[in-house]
C-alpha cells in the first residue's frame, strides 16, 4: 500500500516501511511523520502526523 500511494501522489525520494517482525522488535509501536511547526517565538504552534500534502503546508510554513 505504501508505494502504491507513494506512486499515486508522485513522491520522488526513497521511501520504506518497517515489517511488522521489526516493528514487534521496536516495541510493537508503528512509527509515522510527525512535523513540528514553531511561531518565531520558538514555541510549538501545530504538530502534523503523517503525510500532509504541500498545498496545505506551504501557507503555514511561509507564514
Amino acid at each position: 500500500m505504501l508505494k502504491r500511494t507513494l506512486f499515486e501522489i508522485g513522491v520522488e525520494f526513497p521511501a520504506y516501511q518497517a515489517s511488522k517482525e521489526i516493528v514487534s522488535q521496536l516495541g510493537g509501536i508503528p512509527a509515522t511523520p510527525i512535523m513540528l511547526k514553531a511561531g518565531n517565538d520558538g514555541r510549538f504552534r501545530r504538530h502534523f502526523r503523517g503525510f500532509t500534502d504541500a498545498d496545505s503546508l506551504q501557507p503555514l510554513l511561509c507564514s
